[in-house]
């Protein structure tokens, strides 16, 4: 866990898929909900990520490293990740057909700007192999999702005495489709977040430090550190779940039956997350 976007957005997708199917109003609003319940989740993960660093990186390569952080390109990126992260969001619950407009005028702007910011932000996405590492990302949430969705189908079809479910060839097949429309629709907002947001200079600064040893070691070490955060995280995570899950209810209005659905999803989201990460 890089950040806590990712954890973040399984989560809005699950309460989403039970509470506010095809109303994108409803599902930025329990986003807005999801992301404030998560609050508390930053201070246990600065914390974690911190000692995980102090692990896995050499002393030489956490001293260029946080050089990086306190210098203009690391300050600029932190003080324009909150704006990274709502364009995120906003683009989960947007249409189809906006989410097309968006990639095209984001194509356009991108192909009008001078050559020489374009090589920089190519190469920010070059040193961390962003578009490849985003499609996995997507490919591990959904297959983490379609598991605790099938898990919660089957618990509540047993309950019934009903068959379980199985997936289908179709349902790999609509996955695939979904990750990449994930993917070109991810690409998208960052392109258009590294070109209004960031001067030639700050762009430099990134670049180099993503492409120096240590802006490698960090991203090499990056799986491990994910693996040992996300457990901590997970932890905290238990705790604040039914609070994330009273503040979905009320800002949907759920009926009985939904408040029940939505608790076994989680529930069993939760348990996929523990085995997983």
């Amino acid at each position: 866990m890089g950040n806590l976007e990712p954890l973040e957005r399984a989560i809005s997708l699950s309460i989403s898929t039970t509470l506010a199917s095809g109303n994108p109003t409803l599902q930025s609003a329990l986003a807005a909900n999801v992301e404030k319940q998560l609050t508390p989740l930053e201070a246990k993960f600065t914390g974690a990520l911190t000692d995980a660093y102090s692990k896995d990186l050499t002393a030489s390569e956490m001293r260029r490293i946080v050089d990086f952080m306190r210098g203009p390109g690391g300050q600029a990126e932190a003080a324009n990740l909150p704006i990274l992260k709502s364009k995120l969001a906003s683009g989960q619950a947007m249409e189809p057909n906006a989410v097309a407009k968006m990639e095209a005028a984001t194509d356009l702007a991108y192909r009008r700007a001078p050559q020489a910011r374009r090589d920089l932000i190519e190469r920010i996405f070059k040193a961390q192999n962003f578009e490849e590492h985003t499609r996995q990302d997507f490919q591990k949430l959904y297959s983490r999702l379609n598991t605790a969705v099938s898990a919660a189908t089957d618990a509540l079809s047993n309950s019934k005495g009903k068959s379980s479910s199985a997936t289908t060839p179709s349902d790999n097949v609509e996955s695939d489709k979904e990750v990449e429309a994930d993917v070109r629709r991810t690409m998208a907002i960052e392109k258009s977040f590294y070109l209004t947001h960031f001067t030639d200079g700050e762009l430099g600064i990134i670049a180099t430090y993503l492409e120096s040893d240590a802006g490698q070691a960090l991203l090499t070490q990056l799986p491990e550190i994910q693996k040992t955060v996300g457990s901590k995280i997970l932890t905290k995570l238990d705790d604040l779940m039914p609070g994330v899950m009273a503040a979905a209810c009320a800002t949907a209005k759920c009926t009985d039956d939904q408040r029940d659905k939505l608790k076994q999803r989680l529930g069993v989201m939760q348990q996929v997350l523990h085995a997983t990460l």
